[in-house]
């Protein structure tokens, strides 16, 4: 994004906000500011239950907040998507949640 032309879309993509991070207020500290000519994009994590808690419950909130606090900013779910360990997607949940990413990205480059 620095030293891009005039003109090009800048978009940031948000894909990792930690729950340790979140309840510490360090994530929204980090990403504020970002009221610049760039468009974010930030993910949800996937919803499902980890041995060491329901960080989802958590987190996605706190992804979701940010669509209100920063200008240009949309957020992919990751409803129905399924897992294959603790922390990361399945192959096929991974294509689609690419594809959500993308759908967003079509429309924030407008």
């Amino acid at each position: 994004m620095i030293g891009a032309p005039p003109g090009v879309n800048r978009i940031r993509l948000i894909r990792r906000a930690e729950p340790s991070k979140i309840e510490s207020g360090e994530w929204h500290r980090n990403n504020q500011g970002l009221e610049t000519p760039c468009r974010v994009i930030a993910g949800e994590i996937g919803r499902w239950k980890r041995k060491d808690g329901d960080h989802a419950a958590k987190v996605n909130p706190a992804i979701h907040e940010c669509t209100n606090r920063v200008a240009n900013c949309a957020c992919v779910l990751s409803e129905g998507l399924k897992n294959q360990d603790q922390h990361h997607f399945d192959g096929p949940s991974v294509k689609t949640l690419g594809g959500r990413y993308y759908e967003a990205w079509k429309g924030a480059a407008k």
